[in-house]
């Protein structure tokens, strides 16, 4: 009998994140290929800095549909003690009423930020623990391969608590674990697990040349780039045409505080509105995600609030449906050092709409891998870090507002979740 695969995420159908989609569509089209295949995930993709419970995608929901999926649900002592931090710390470092006041108090934030960190640690670990008993329960005699997806890396912990049982490891890493963004101690504790899973690991998968590299390794036959994707069974084709016929640019995603910069747009149709080339009144800017405040001061400063519309946290259909009704799709990322190679995964479902894309790149580093990726047949990329790119980023705003730009027939057909998942077939046919 053929070895099973058991793969590991905290993250999972049918939590509505961005992070459950990966593993979701991977574990689907491995069922649909027939492989002998489980899945152990937590029991509500809750961590400490988030809402106690997911939202349900049904998209995601129905993906699973005849999988083998256990749930850990973690003890009772933790449970108690996360929910009590997530209060306190969801509210002091996410709450945009309380910003002001953390940077007055800025120890207590390193504080907070500590206390919530080595308590994800006992989460992970807590995960670790009982995981390992669902896997002593399902795992094959004939053998088992592993594909453990971070983040959290409680999926890593469980992967290496049954190393010994598993005959092969697949470490894939959705992002690196060490992010420049950490404290010094938080760095240094992140990169040792980040150098234990690597060398444990008989694969690791990256999303993004730029993020293997951050884990200090050349892609070869063990260390491999499988970026994320799209699955055209999200969407049925819908109508191209904007609302009310006006000219719709959408974003839907984090703007995480500015550092996902949509400025550079708001100037261009500033300086268009400016000199005449278009009127401000024929467009409609659709925003969708955590951050609407940030978004609507970015439209204030430019006198954009009467053509802004915020719709707030939305489910994933209707961010399906937002994106759908555009003529345009924003992506926004950022390059620089170390943080290169940042590919978010709505870039990829911005594929599904065959629709032009706008692709903004802050950070002071140019030639980005988004914009290798995007072509020129897809849609424009600006990079803050190009003196020229402002420019062409008019031009090509004005080619959509007159209705000159299109997505060419461009082929994205290598990021359709069901090829990527061939590629994590091509591992797994030499394992078995």
């Amino acid at each position: 009998m053929p070895k099973k695969i058991i793969i590991i995420s905290y993250f999972y159908s049918p939590a509505n994140m961005m992070g459950a989609i990966r593993m979701t569509k991977i574990s689907k089209y491995l069922h649909y290929d027939k492989y002998d295949l489980d899945v152990i995930t937590s029991d509500n993709s809750s961590l400490l800095f988030q809402k106690e419970k997911c939202d349900i995608d049904p998209t995601l929901q129905k993906d699973v549909e005849g999988l083998s999926v256990f749930r850990v649900r973690h003890g009772l002592f933790y449970s108690f003690v996360s929910k009590i931090v997530r209060r306190h710390y969801a509210s002091s470092d996410y709450d945009q009423k309380n910003i002001k006041k953390i940077k007055k108090h800025n120890y207590k934030k390193k504080i907070i930020h500590y206390l919530a960190y080595f308590l994800s640690r006992w989460q992970d670990r807590d995960f670790a623990v009982k995981g390992k008993k669902i896997f002593k329960k399902i795992a094959s005699k004939e053998g088992n391969i592993i594909i453990a997806s971070y983040g959290p890396v409680a999926s890593f912990s469980l992967a290496l608590k049954i190393k010994r049982k598993t005959d092969v490891f697949i470490a894939d890493f959705r992002d690196p674990i060490a992010q420049n963004s950490n404290y010094k101690l938080e760095y240094k504790l992140n990169r040792k697990i980040e150098k234990k899973v690597i060398k444990k690991a008989n694969y690791v998968v990256a999303v993004s040349k730029g993020y293997l590299n951050s884990l200090g390794l050349n892609e070869n036959g063990k260390n491999i780039v499988i970026t994320n994707g799209y699955d055209y069974e999200d969407i049925q084709k819908k109508e191209t045409k904007s609302i009310n016929d006006k000219c719709v640019f959408a974003y839907v995603g984090t703007l995480y505080s500015g550092r996902r910069d949509i400025t550079p747009f708001l100037k261009a149709l500033d300086e268009l509105k400016r000199d005449n080339c278009i009127d401000i009144n024929k467009i409609e800017l659709l925003y969708a995600g955590p951050q609407g405040e940030c978004f609507l001061d970015a439209c204030r400063k430019f006198s954009m609030l009467d053509i802004a519309k915020n719709y707030g946290q939305v489910t994933r259909n209707e961010a399906l449906n937002i994106q759908s009704s555009s003529n345009c799709i924003i992506v926004l990322t950022w390059n620089d050092y170390p943080n290169q190679g940042i590919l978010p995964g709505k870039f990829y479902e911005s594929m599904l709409f065959d629709k032009p894309l706008l692709v903004m790149v802050s950070g002071d580093y140019g030639d980005s891998e988004i914009k290798h990726l995007l072509g020129k047949k897809a849609g424009f990329c600006y990079e803050a870090a190009d003196l020229n790119s402002f420019d062409n980023l008019k031009s090509f705003v004005l080619d959509i507002y007159n209705r000159k730009c299109s997505f060419d027939n461009a082929d994205f057909s290598c990021f359709n979740y069901k090829n990527i998942t061939h590629r994590y077939e091509d591992i797994i046919s030499k394992e078995i």
